[in-house]
């Protein structure tokens, strides 16, 4: 399950390093931004780093995307989906 992610925003020039907290996440689990009507943008799978399954650290190339809020997702394989 997640429950915070830091930072709360970033910008649309170059890469964002994002930080998910809670429990349960497991090796393979990938952090994806959505939302309606623009295409999702899944982090980098070689950033995921899971600290004792409870933080998830994800860097995503925002370079050029459409500016907007986004909500965060941690897709975990063969299990769930947690919504942020």
């Amino acid at each position: 399950m997640a429950s915070n992610v830091l930072p709360k925003q970033g910008g649309n020039t170059g890469d964002v390093t994002l930080r998910v907290f809670g429990f349960g996440f497991k090796p393979g689990a990938r952090v994806v931004l959505r939302a309606p009507g623009v295409p999702d943008i899944y982090s980098l799978d070689s950033t995921n780093v899971i600290t004792a399954g409870r933080q998830i650290q994800a860097s995503f190339i925002l370079r050029g995307a459409p500016l907007g809020m986004r909500d965060v997702y941690v897709e975990i394989p063969g299990d769930t989906t947690f919504f942020i």
